[in-house]
């Protein structure tokens, strides 16, 4: 293992492992549960970028620092945002959707702790998931006015059934790894404390497949929902600023602000 590098205000680390054929990129924000602000979202987003043209990385593994994957994007930001910058997030957001999804390496998300509301939505849009066993899943935003995104409207229901992610979607109830290995959003379940561990050595196994099958085969795998995913991004967004100029929304986000500050007095 290589020392780490450090992004953006050190807000996102990456590693090498395996003779350098697998490279992690860990959101370095655990004073904050892993929250995305707009720095860190840009952070993460160019790490994922700078793996995408390194010949050497054949697998990516994307996790998060401090025990938890990422609770999402961050209510401290958001909850005073107006609609010039909320949409700005949601395109930040939307940014990492495309980047997995271009990435030419396989990704695993390696998801301890948390993974809540668009923290779910980015570890959906890697091709493989290792969960941690105390791991709690939830989307929280319909509770406050807000909606998904990152073509989850389109992804969820094909990664989980239609049924389980309306649910998920609808409920804000939290779900455990049981749950996530249950509907098939989790391939692998292991110990919390080994949750990275394992996702690097199930990255490393799949590393020793031919690198530019590798490659071909994720673009096979994404080639049918291309067109799909941005039509559902743009729907997703176009809902999501409707919903925003509500003003019972940003008054609900403040609130949800309130109580999360609460929480970590």
């Amino acid at each position: 293992m290589t020392a780490f590098k450090l992004n953006i205000e050190k807000m996102v680390l990456t590693e090498r492992h395996r003779e350098g054929h697998v490279a992690v990129v860990k959101i370095n924000r655990p004073e904050v549960k892993n929250a995305l602000n707009s720095v860190a979202l840009s952070a993460l987003r160019a790490a994922l970028e700078e793996l995408a043209g390194d010949a050497d990385v054949r697998v990516v593994v994307l996790a998060g620092e401090g025990g938890t994957f990422t609770t999402g994007d961050d209510l401290a930001e958001t909850a005073d945002m107006d609609e010039k910058t909320f949409l700005a997030m949601i395109e930040g957001f939307q940014s990492i959707t495309r980047t997995l999804r271009s990435l030419p390496q396989p990704v695993v998300a390696a998801v301890a702790g948390w993974a809540v509301g668009g923290g779910l939505e980015i570890a959906a849009n890697c091709d493989i998931r290792v969960v941690g066993d105390r791991t709690r899943f939830f989307c929280p935003e319909v509770s406050f006015g807000l909606l998904m995104s990152n073509a989850s409207s389109l992804l969820l229901p094909r990664l989980v059934g239609s049924g389980n992610a309306r649910l998920l979607m609808f409920s804000g109830r939290r779900f455990d790894a049981v749950w996530a290995e249950r509907v098939g959003f989790a391939q692998l379940v292991v110990p919390e404390s080994e949750v990275v561990d394992a996702a690097i050595g199930l990255a490393g196994e799949i590393a020793t497949a031919n690198p530019g099958a590798l490659r071909a085969s994720k673009t096979l795998f994404n080639l049918a929902d291309d067109d799909e995913v941005e039509a559902a991004l743009t729907a997703e967004t176009d809902a999501a600023l409707t919903a925003f100029r509500n003003p019972n929304v940003a008054a609900g986000l403040r609130a949800e602000l309130e109580r999360w500050l609460a929480r970590r007095r």
